[in-house]
């Protein structure tokens, strides 16, 4: 008995969607907005009513002129504003997966389409974010992108895609057991993959294995601009100093200029002004120096990663990835930066988004290496 996911028309809110691949066959439908579909249609036919009425009333009247040729560019966008909205109203696609095959069947007013691929033809299911933008009054957001991968994106199958990154990971590492094809995701450039039998190993459990990447044997020395340090607890990595948050000091330090001017400058203005504007400076200024003097830390440790933020008085935020809970460390983009990521099945940790290319590749090997075995000073 087959499992049948359909993909909501709003699949791009929070919660997205899902497709179900715990048993094959499996299929997932793609059924757009009927109603979007017929408003596009109707806005597509009353914009070009318009200047078809003027064409055809002079035509009628034998009035006709060149210069109603320049109706023709309005014409045709609206037959295909309108061709577009038919398309969206009667456009049903479904992709059915088997133990061997990918099939897809589409079907819409203007025809039909069909192919099949063999599954072995396919990568992988492909784990990816990408950052995108709400519009002018919403903010980025990052979304978690499932994908069935083929070198051919046309033969490509999205497989999820969501906000939520809680259970993701999960369910990408059960599609793959299931279709029993690899787990890809990106590191850097290149795509780094996982049997479904190497799901569940640690780095270091790979890292015996020889299946995973872990630069040269022995620790490289760190590039400009990474500070390292041997103590009791371990080795602890220093990134720069954390990035200055430029918008909101420039609207504090605004608000309080504000304040002070009309204190200095109204002699009826109440004292406190002044004040306030002082203590809105001071605020900015000390958030400025607290930016300066913090810097995020990676403290590698005998039994895992431990990460947080290096203050004066001490580390702050910290929070313990246990060694044999880390599946795989790589570079990927979160956030519209490329960042170091570190990934259990709980959580994907991310970090050193403001660092440069050489140094997130000298921390993840260095990360690697760690967790393969290679505890060593670089001093």
């Amino acid at each position: 008995m087959k499992v049948t996911t359909t993909v909501p028309s709003n699949r791009h809110s929070l919660s997205g969607f899902k497709a179900d691949i715990s048993r094959l066959p499996a299929t997932i439908e793609h059924k757009p907005s009927r109603i979007g579909g017929l408003i596009i249609t109707l806005f597509g036919l009353l914009f070009a009513a318009v200047p078809l009425t003027v064409i055809v009333h002079a035509l009628g009247q034998a009035e006709f002129d060149m210069s109603l040729l320049m109706l023709l560019p309005f014409l045709a966008a609206g037959l295909l504003f309108a061709g577009a909205g038919l398309t969206l109203f009667t456009k049903r696609k479904q992709f059915t997966i088997t133990t061997d095959q990918v099939e897809l069947r589409q079907t819409s007013i203007f025809g039909q389409k069909h192919w099949t691929v063999p599954l072995a033809e396919y990568e992988g299911v492909l784990y990816r974010t990408e950052t995108r933008s709400g519009g002018r009054s919403r903010v980025r957001h990052t979304v978690h992108v499932l994908w069935l991968w083929h070198e051919d994106f046309s033969k490509a199958v999205q497989l999820a895609e969501t906000r939520l990154e809680r259970g993701l990971r999960e369910h990408w590492e059960n599609i793959c057991r299931t279709l029993n094809v690899p787990a890809v995701q990106m590191d850097g450039d290149e795509m780094l993959k996982r049997m479904p039998e190497d799901l569940d190993k640690s780095v270091e459990e790979l890292a015996k294995e020889q299946k995973v990447d872990i630069g040269h044997d022995a620790p490289a020395p760190p590039p400009p601009g990474l500070q390292v340090k041997d103590d009791l607890r371990g080795q602890e990595i220093l990134l720069g100093p954390r990035a200055l948050k430029a918008v909101p000091i420039v609207i504090g330090g605004a608000i309080g200029g504000v304040f002070y001017y009309v204190a200095q400058a109204f002699d009826d203005a109440p004292e406190i002004f002044g004040y306030v504007g002082l203590g809105f400076a001071g605020l900015m200024g000390l958030a400025l120096l607290w930016m300066l003097l913090c810097r995020y830390s990676v403290l590698l440790r005998r039994d895992g990663v431990e990460l947080g933020w290096q203050t004066p008085f001490g580390m702050t935020a910290s929070k313990t990835v246990p060694a044999n809970e880390i599946e795989s460390v790589t570079i990927t983009q979160h956030n519209n930066a490329d960042c170091v990521q570190i990934a259990t099945d709980k959580k994907q940790h991310h970090f050193g988004g403001e660092t440069d290319a050489a140094s997130r590749d000298w921390l993840r090997n260095r990360i690697r290496q760690h967790l393969a075995g290679h505890h060593g000073s670089l001093r």
